[in-house]
């Protein structure tokens, strides 16, 4: 009688989860995609329109301070953003307009 070797074989295979754990990430999964869609629904139930109707605008402003958001502000980047044409072309056009200018 011979003794066969399993060399194809990866060992890890031979190591299985218990039925418990396996039950447990079953129920984990499924527990996740009841919490994602009860988020859906809960979200396309929400009126935006009454909630920031909802919105002191006043304490919000007043709690940001204001001269740390500036600090955080790179005015290079938005300064290289502007176009000086198109707002010089519609400062004129509006001018033009404005004074009667044909």
């Amino acid at each position: 009688m011979s003794v066969r070797h399993m060399t194809d074989v990866d060992q890890g295979n031979w190591v299985r989860r218990s039925p418990g754990r396996r039950f447990a990430g079953q129920m984990e999964s499924i527990a996740q995609a009841v919490a994602e869609r009860v988020i859906d629904l809960a979200v396309e139930a929400l009126d935006m329109n009454a909630l920031i109707a909802r919105i002191d605008l006043n304490v919000v402003l007043a709690r940001i301070e204001l001269n740390g958001l500036l600090h955080r502000v790179n005015l290079n980047e938005v300064v290289n953003q502007i176009d000086l044409n198109q707002v010089l072309e519609r400062e004129w056009i509006s001018t033009r307009c404005s004074t009667g200018w044909t």
